[in-house]
């Protein structure tokens, strides 16, 4: 009876050869999901597949599923082998929030015949997708879309077979591909899917046989990028299972998967005498959303080929469509055409699958090429950039597309490169833009940058590009760039002239405001500068007024330098700002100037301040400044005779290392910047000197450590160890070397030995011929002078191997041979607790020695145990690296003596 009745499952539900699981996000938590699955329509189970019982949403909740429709697939050649049909199911799931939920569903069972399935007719059909849920990623998430899965597909033996899932994914997110093993019912957990076990259950296609299945030979690959996956001359017939999981990506984040089971038959049909068609290599493309894509797409078959095309654009809005797709002889043209507009603006590509199919019998061969096409929103127009005051002006038109959510400015000083190609462009960030602030909608299209970081002297350059959602934005617009009007002065010199304490000079020098009205503002008025000083890096602390000016009528002739005295330019910088201001006739025509105005101030400029830190024969410099010009370079100078400074380096950085010196003599040096503004017209180049720091190197850095390693005998309880010589790699001053070594993994570390000499890399350490348990590390140390230890090496612990074994009887008779029950010679034990019971457990003997050394005599009575047999119990306390560590040995000892021989 058994038998009959799974003889009758076996005959009932053995009809599904593929399938998959896509979903739908309708809002909140709440997806639709809809399962496809590809069945053997011949198989009676069909009709009891109106329902699917315990589908699995991921987070604990079983659901059944309603079949809502059919599609018959007949085989257009009568062979009832390849008839099929297609079940559509559909349900609607609320999650209760972020996570990741794998959908699963498991239907007895796959058709049987199945050539890489071992027993595929006993064999559960599963099938799963995976949906995150998270809000790094958007929250939501729709899985890919994919083409009419065939069902089954089709090829030829020892002909090229290619196929091409056609995915794209609605929310734009970015696709890879791969071959996986097929799902199957999880035998621990009833109801969940798992993959196949790989060689065991299941053999890839395009490879060799394992056991009862067989992968049909060639070689099967897939193109992670494009999704293309290939069979290369398959060398047997039959029926064939694979699977491809789509992976979607979004920020470098995985956000969900989908995999799709498919049946293949590779059959024997016509195709020897038949070549499949021919497409030609399409290069991907780009085009600005209004624009019209015409593409013609060549292909070409012996006999004629009809084109057929998928993917995404062919569900847009507009959608593209293909003309002339028919056959027209062995070598025809079809065009791709899509009119475009704003709503096809994406951030990811568009991918576009092409298949030409010949008329083959029952196999219609094909080829297949991919093409990506990057659909970009339009660059806005009329941009204009208007100094305006202390900031800078921006207008420009409102975008031709009108479902953009706003507008995103970017700034940097001078022109980028740059082309008006918009496929061709580089984001907004690799043109060196830094985004400086957004609008929030189509028609708020000024700006006004007001940020306080503008200089005067310098050009600045802007892009605007219109925001389409959150993560894609248009083509950039054309740079346009201008200046803060120059009407205030311009510093452009802050420079150190003399170093000391007290008596240090610092001159500041700064460039006129020669776009500043004079005659039409400022008629018959006179002008002065006045300069003021903080300590530091910036105006952050006390101000002070440390010059003003001779008064003149002309700009031309006021003094536009000075020199500030009496500092301290030994123990840091100082920051300076120029301000001009005007005196007037409170009466006109009076001749008294006595009514002032502030016309405008200048940026701050700091003095070049430089540290030198002394090291082992070195010295590192570093410097520091703020300016408002650009400082592109910087000279090293240092002294060679006494007042003499020569060039030592040039470099672009804050930092320099002078080497090759000798500890505890004197080096002294000096920094001068180089800079500029970017707007010309003004002094170029900018120079300016630090003050004068000097040093003495001194070794005060340790040697880098040695590397340790240890050989070790248990036999010799002796430890080995060998180190290198770290003035070999790292180093070059070691002169001396310290041994540390812990007994056990936890203890504390002490000093057990001191070398020397530099050479002296080896010791043997035995630890009193106790134990060669401990871990050591060694140290390195530089001259006596700095003694200056190293880190520690690599620690290396070493572990005891005790060993400890007794023997099986004695004879305790006085003989000398045999008369003790005393173990066979022993390591690394430091005690024992053995305890010899008689047979009815009574406490013949106890020590603590680990020679135990029982001579057979009852420990209470004190007379000689009865000739039989004895049982011990020994815990034997061995000294192990991480401590004592007790084993227990347990067995039976035989005593056998000549008691008359002993005179009893």
């Amino acid at each position: 009876m058994l038998l009959l009745v799974l003889s009758g499952l076996e005959a009932m539900a053995t009809h599904n050869r593929g399938g998959d699981i896509t979903y739908e996000h309708l809002g909140g938590y709440t997806y639709r999901m809809t399962l496809m699955t590809c069945t053997y329509s011949e198989s009676d189970a069909n009709d009891s597949r109106d329902e699917l019982p315990d589908f699995m949403w991921g987070d604990g909740t079983l659901d059944t599923l309603y079949r809502d429709s059919i599609i018959m697939i007949p085989d257009p050649n009568g062979n009832t082998a390849y008839n099929s049909q297609k079940n559509y199911y559909t349900a609607i799931h609320t999650y209760n929030g972020p996570g990741v939920y794998t959908m699963c569903i498991v239907d007895p069972n796959r058709n049987g015949g199945v050539a890489n399935i071992a027993n595929s007719i006993n064999q559960p059909f599963a099938i799963s997708s995976t949906l995150i849920i998270s809000p790094f990623t958007g929250a939501y998430n729709n899985s890919i879309q994919l083409d009419e899965c065939p069902c089954p597909e089709l090829a030829c033996v020892f002909k090229p077979y290619c196929y091409n899932i056609a995915a794209f994914d609605p929310d734009g997110d970015s696709l890879s591909y791969a071959l996986t093993l097929p799902l199957t019912e999880d035998p621990s957990n009833p109801g969940a899917c798992i993959p196949f076990v790989d060689g065991v259950e299941y053999v890839y296609p395009g490879t060799g046989s394992s056991g009862t299945m067989n992968g049909g030979g060639g070689s099967m690959s897939i193109d992670p990028i494009t999704g293309t996956l290939c069979w290369t001359s398959p060398q047997m017939l039959g029926e064939f299972n694979f699977a491809i999981e789509v992976t979607e990506w979004r920020g470098g984040k995985k956000v969900g998967s989908v995999i799709r089971d498919i049946q293949l038959f590779v059959v024997q049909g016509d195709c020897a005498f038949n070549d499949a068609p021919d497409i030609a290599d399409l290069p991907d493309t780009c085009i600005v959303a209004g624009d019209n894509l015409l593409i013609p797409i060549p292909f070409s078959d012996d006999v004629g080929a009809n084109l057929q095309a998928y993917g995404e654009p062919f569900s847009a809005n507009p959608p593209a469509f293909l003309s002339n797709p028919a056959p027209n002889g062995a070598i025809d043209t079809a065009y791709f055409v899509w009119n475009t507009g704003c709503g096809n603006v994406q951030a990811s590509t568009y991918p576009t699958y092409f298949i030409a199919q010949d008329g083959g019998n029952p196999v219609q061969l094909q080829d297949i090429e991919t093409m990506s096409i990057d659909v970009n929103g339009p660059a806005v127009t009329n941009f204009t950039v208007t100094p305006q005051g202390n900031g800078m002006l921006l207008n420009w038109d409102p975008n031709i597309c009108t479902n953009i959510s706003g507008y995103k400015i970017y700034r940097r000083s001078g022109l980028s490169g740059y082309t008006e190609d918009c496929c061709s462009q580089n984001a907004p960030e690799l043109m060196g833009y830094t985004l400086l602030g957004q609008t929030n909608s189509h028609s708020d299209t000024s700006f006004f940058d007001n940020t306080g970081d503008l200089v005067i002297g310098n050009d600045y350059c802007y892009i605007v590009v219109a925001c389409f959602g959150a993560t894609t934005i248009s083509c950039v617009s054309d740079q346009q760039c201008a200046q803060l009007k120059m009407d205030v002065p311009v510093i452009t010199n802050v420079s150190v002239v003399t170093t000391d304490n007290g008596s240090g000079l610092d001159q500041v020098c700064w460039a006129m405001p020669k776009e500043l009205d004079t005659l039409t503002q400022f008629n018959n008025h006179l002008f002065y500068y006045q300069a003021f000083r903080s300590p530091g890096n910036a105006f952050n602390g006390a101000t002070n007024l440390i010059y003003t000016s001779n008064t003149s009528a002309s700009l031309a002739l006021t003094d536009t330098c000075f020199v500030d005295n009496f500092l301290n330019t030994v123990s840091g910088p100082y920051t300076y700002r120029v301000e001009l201001n005007v005196i007037g006739e409170s009466v006109p025509g009076s001749g008294n100037f006595d009514d002032t105005l502030l016309i405008g101030t200048s940026n701050e400029a700091s003095s070049v301040f430089l540290s030198a830190t002394p090291l082992d024969n070195r010295i590192d410099l570093s410097w520091t400044e703020v300016v408002p010009w650009d400082n592109y370079e910087y000279e090293v100078y240092k002294e060679t005779a006494p007042g003499l400074y020569t060039l030592l380096a040039t470099t672009t950085l804050q930092t320099y290392t002078d080497t090759g010196l000798v500890n505890g003599s004197e080096y002294c040096y000096k920094v001068r910047s180089i800079g500029n503004y970017s707007s010309p017209g003004i002094i170029d180049p900018i120079y300016n000197w630090s003050q004068i720091v000097c040093e003495r190197p001194i070794d005060l850095e340790a040697p880098c450590p040695p590397e340790l390693s240890i050989v070790d005998d248990c036999d010799a309880i002796l430890n080995s160890l060998t180190w290198n010589n770290p003035n070999n790699t790292c180093a070059d001053d070691v002169m001396s070397y310290n041994l540390y070594y812990a007994e056990t993994d936890t203890s504390d570390f002490v000093l057990i030995q001191t070398f020397g000499n530099n050479q002296d890399t080896t010791y043997d350490h035995n630890n009193n011929d106790v134990s060669i348990a401990g871990c050591y590390y060694v140290t390195a140390t530089d001259s006596v002078q700095y003694n200056n230890e190293s880190d520690p090496s690599n620690i290396v612990c070493i572990d005891n191997c005790p060993y400890y074994w007794v023997p099986n009887i004695i004879t305790p008779n006085n003989d000398g041979v045999n008369d003790e029950f005393i173990p066979f010679p022993y390591k690394f034990v430091e005690s024992v607790d053995a305890k010899i019971y008689n047979r009815w457990g009574s406490l013949m003997f106890e020590t603590t020695d680990p020679d135990i050394k029982w001579d057979g005599i009852n420990q209470e009575t004190g007379e000689l145990v009865s000739d039989g047999v004895y049982y011990y119990v020994i815990v034997v306390n061995t000294i192990r690296l991480s401590g004592i560590k007790q084993e227990a040995l347990k067995g039976h000892l035989t005593v056998s003596s000549d008691k008359k021989a002993n005179g009893q």
